[in-house]
Order: C-alpha cells, then structure tokens, then sequence
C-alpha cells in the first residue's frame, strides 16, 4: 500500500523551499553558457551537480569533444512501476556578456536574464519538484532529471550523443516532462521539427561601373530565392525562414558570392519531404543566366509528434489542476523544436513546457514570473503523485 499525502501540506512544503530555489536559479543563470562555450555549459553542470548531491541526489554524466556534458539526476530508489523523466537543458542563446554584469536582474514580480526561461527555471523547477518528493518519502516510481548541453543547436555539438543519452536514459519510463520555459495555462503536447540549411550561390565578380554588363550578381539571384522560397510558408504546416545572409565584398563590386541561411519548420516526415523538393527545385533554378547554387544541411531536429499517449499525459495534468485549484492548462502545439523529440522517439508519453512562465525568449528581453517557479512545481509534483499506476490503459485520478 502506498501512502496517502495531504496536498495542501506538500503545497507549503513547496513554497517553503522558495528562496533557496530562486537562489540556485539566480546562480545558474549567472554563469552563462552559449551553446558553443564548452566551459561554460560545464561550469553549468558543475554548480547543479553539486546542488544536487547536497539534496542526497546521484549523478550520471557523459563528456563530449566539442559539446558541454549530460547529466542525470536521480534517487536511488527502487520500484516496481516504471518511473517519471523530467528534462531540461543548460545552454543558452546568448553568447557571452549580452545582459552586463552580473547577467541576472531581479525585481518584486520577474527575473531577468540569459536562460532564465529557456531553460535554467526549468532546472531550478524539477530540482525542487524532486526535491520535495524526496522529503515526503514519495517512492512509488524512480525519479530522474536529464538535462543536455547542446540543445539549442540541435544537439549538433555532441555529434548527436545527448541524444542517444537522453534515449538511453528516458526508454522504459512511464511518462517523461520537459520543464522548457513556457506559456501560462499552456502545456505542449506536440512540436514541429526543424532543418537549417545553408545555400551557397555563385555568380561572376567585375567592376559595379566599368564592367557594370559583365557581372552576374550572386545577391540578386539569392534574393530571387529567398522570395520563392518563403512564399511557400504556412503557419500551420511548413514554414520557411532566412535569418541570415552574407554577400559580398565592397559596394562598387558586382557580388559573385552569396550565402543564406534556412530555418524550415514541419509536422512529419511527408512534410519534410515537400519542404526539400521545393527547395531543392528553386535551388536547381538560375533567375538570373550564369548562377549557380547548392546545398548544405547544417542540422535538424525531429518534430515532437502529436502522440495519443501525449494527449492523455496532459489529461492527467490538466485534472490534477482542476481538482487542486492549480493553473488551468489547455494543450498546445508548437512551432518550436525541444528535446521532447527524443523521449517520444523513445516511445515515452511526453508533455512539454512545464518550466517556469515568461516571454522574450531568445531575445535580450528574456523574463520569467517568480513566482511559477513554486506553481509550476505544485503541478507537477500533484501530477506525479496522482499518475495512476497504470497509466496508458486508465486515465482516471485517484
């Protein structure tokens, strides 16, 4: 027999954690950690590491080259009923110095800085999650946190190892949640995938003036590109984006390079496969006699899909917050990737964006609310706890 629990007592044990885990969460987002600063993603997980075993915590990690390291935070527990993953990530955006010295700023209502949504709440809310599981003597599943180092550039760093960590270590559990920064009453229950490519084109350099006819502009052709390219978007299905073009040399030179950088965001596989046969056909086009162009995938990201499995996960959320008077959730579809991806290829029923509530992320602007950093873990703290021992078969709270 498992143990009944007093919920509103594990509420105030929550908030009783509240300054102590807004201290972490400031310090985290201190030490700031661009994808591609090895050192500093480590330095990341040099600090929760310690937190962590602190709390009576164990660890599991996997080093990488170029990328900063994996961690998996966990209880010795043992049970017969298959545990709970929770995920977060430890690198940023923004590289560093962006936000001044210290990077973190704090107010009555908001803190501010790199990571502090996406995705260090997160962090600073599973921690506490577990944290005031572990106080209660909730032992009726295995509970771990799995956090990444590359997962703002698609996990590319690792050669895609925080992948096959985050497979590896999420297969076989009960559910997984992604603690990504999200949106209030939201709850991701699916995401798009992304490719980025880049496209090299080529034309012919002469003088802007002298030789003005003998030139063939590779920004002029790149520009046609991009047009036909983008005129293809559909917010609900695929979507096409430039976000970065390099051309050039000097202003009284026709260009004969160009580059441009595609973000293309898709449902599934079929989707996918359209996205590319359009772009590879308005690639293979010269617009303008004398050009040429290729290709080069950069990196991709596979899409959450939209599972069964994930629908009834948020069911279970989305009664536990009726049932306590906790935040109304409704479920969401998002464009953006997260590592969520992986725990559904796994086969795990997945919920996403259940980390701490803000805006501006990825921007200078980042932000999120104090105080879901306590809300957002009594969510998930009640839903672990009223998660049906058989779940996927029952969808029904106790």
């Amino acid at each position: 027999m498992y143990r009944e629990y007093n919920m509103q007592e594990i509420f105030n044990k929550v908030d009783s954690h509240y300054d102590e885990f807004k201290q972490f969460w400031i310090d985290i987002c201190n030490i700031e950690s661009f994808s591609t600063d090895k050192a500093g993603v480590n330095d990341v997980a040099k600090h929760v590491e310690k937190f962590s075993i602190e709390k009576g915590f164990q660890i599991k990690e996997r080093t990488f080259e170029k990328a900063g390291k994996c961690l998996s935070i966990y209880s010795d527990e043992q049970s017969k009923l298959p545990g709970i993953a929770l995920l977060a990530h430890m690198d940023t955006v923004h590289e560093k110095g962006k936000f001044g010295n210290p990077p973190v700023k704090v107010d009555n209502e908001y803190i501010y800085g790199p990571g502090v949504c996406d995705c260090k709440g997160g962090i600073a809310v599973a921690l506490l999650t577990m944290q005031v599981l572990k106080e209660i003597g909730y032992n009726k599943r295995p509970l771990k946190l799995i956090l990444t180092g590359d997962e703002e550039v698609s996990n590319s760093l690792s050669d895609k190892g925080s992948i096959d960590f985050i497979c590896d270590e999420v297969r076989g559990h009960a559910a997984a949640i992604n603690c990504e920064g999200g949106e209030e009453g939201k709850v991701t229950v699916g995401r798009k995938g992304i490719i980025k490519l880049k496209v090299d084109v080529k034309g012919k350099a002469s003088h802007a003036g002298s030789a003005y006819s003998e030139g063939v502009s590779a920004i002029k052709e790149a520009a046609h590109k991009i047009i036909d390219i983008e005129k293809a978007s559909n917010q609900e299905k695929i979507t096409y984006n430039c976000g970065v073009i390099q051309g050039g040399e000097v202003a009284n030179t026709i260009p004969h390079h160009c580059s441009f950088i595609l973000d293309i965001r898709y449902i599934n596989q079929e989707d996918l496969e359209k996205a590319m046969d359009h772009i590879e056909t308005i690639v293979a086009h010269s617009y303008i006699p004398g050009t040429s162009a290729t290709i080069t995938e950069l990196g991709r990201r596979l899409p959450m899909e939209l599972k069964e499995e994930n629908v009834k996960l948020f069911e279970q959320i989305s009664k536990v917050s009726g049932k306590y008077n906790l935040e109304p959730v409704e479920k969401l579809f998002k464009g953006g990737g997260s590592d969520s991806a992986y725990t559904v290829l796994a086969g795990v029923p997945s919920v996403d964006s259940l980390g701490t509530i803000g805006d501006g992320v990825h921007t200078i602007n980042e932000r999120s609310t104090l105080n879901s950093l306590t809300s957002r873990a009594k969510l998930i703290v009640a839903s672990i706890l009223k998660l049906p021992d058989d779940f996927h078969i029952k969808d029904s709270i106790s």
